[in-house]
């Protein structure tokens, strides 16, 4: 199992845009195969071009979040056999909870004329509003309750927030059956006539991504090892002050698992570059792009591309 997620690198600034790298996950393992640049359909097929055709054979599930970029590079070549598509459960529903909290935003507009302020009805329910049904105690029944007598005239957001306990109903269960009719089931309230726009647009994303959200019960696949190599990335991004292209990135990011992979440190310091050595000397060692894919080729997890170009990733002007 294989997964995709992207992160940023960079965010936005008056004289750039916003750079997004995307990592490689073994989702069974948890180990990092690699980073690229880009998150879009073509960066995928490029990076997938510099993988062996024997690796990308043995690909059997792919799990990512509901990005049309990565359905289209994974779908719409030959570069990968009969892949299954999972899309991970925690971006359904943080799905369904973005369209809740949108839906009270704009009812509270609509009905006290601004934005949320301590006290309004919506607005002191906005973190329950997004706890689990089965979590919420006496008391916080009162507080929902409460909540949508005295702020939702119309009862949209109690609309949402029944959708939203639709879609989570969804993985409550391990019976792919049982899974499918919950989902028709959240897909038919939220295509309601009556339906806000917040639910019209979850509609048509569940309908979309049918198949790949059922695709979960039948192989447990989730993106969790991707979060958490996100989470990693972002930690040696602060750490490596002074890192200014995702290869270093790249590369840092798999230096954890390369040191598994008893490559020694202390004989391949010498190839590191300058700005690594630098952060060796605040504690953290870091192995350059090849040295990691070497230590990769030895433990199995080969990436060809990072052999090809040296680098582990694309390097683009900036």
């Amino acid at each position: 199992m294989v997964g995709f997620d992207e992160t940023v690198m960079q965010p936005s600034h008056r004289r750039r845009r916003r750079r997004l790298v995307t990592a490689v996950v073994d989702v069974t393992s948890g180990q990092i195969l690699d980073v690229f640049e880009g998150h879009d359909a073509k960066d995928l097929r490029e990076w997938l071009t510099f993988m062996p055709a024997a690796w990308r054979d043995s690909v059997e599930v792919v799990s990512v979040d509901p990005h049309e970029g990565y359905r289209s590079a994974l779908t719409g070549t030959q570069l990968l056999g009969a892949v299954t598509m999972v899309v991970d459960p925690f971006h359904i529903v943080r799905l369904a909870n973005q369209a809740l909290t949108k839906c009270r935003q704009r009812v509270q507009q609509a009905t006290v004329g601004h934005r949320g302020w301590q006290g309004d009805p919506l607005y002191n329910m906005r973190k329950l509003f997004l706890l689990g049904a089965e979590r919420v105690d006496g008391a916080g029944w009162a507080r929902i309750w409460a909540a949508f007598r005295d702020g939702d005239p119309d009862g949209e957001v109690q609309d949402c927030w029944v959708a939203k306990e639709k879609v989570r109903d969804v993985y409550l269960t391990d019976d792919p059956v049982v899974a499918a009719v919950a989902l028709d089931d959240a897909i038919a309230w939220c295509a309601a006539r009556e339906s806000g726009l917040e639910l019209r647009r979850l509609a048509k994303t569940l309908r979309r991504w049918r198949a790949e959200i059922l695709a979960h019960h039948t192989t447990g696949a989730s993106n969790g090892p991707v979060e958490a190599a996100n989470l990693m990335i972002k930690q040696v991004k602060r750490s490596g002050r002074g890192f200014r292209n995702s290869p270093t990135t790249g590369s840092a990011s798999c230096s954890p698992a390369a040191s598994r992979a008893n490559v020694n440190p202390s004989r391949d310091f010498e190839h590191v570059p300058a700005q690594s050595r630098r952060a060796h000397k605040r504690g953290q060692w870091i192995l350059s792009a090849r040295q990691h894919t070497i230590a990769y080729v030895d433990s199995g997890a080969i990436g060809a591309r990072s052999r090809a170009h040296g680098t582990g990733a694309r390097q683009r002007s900036r």
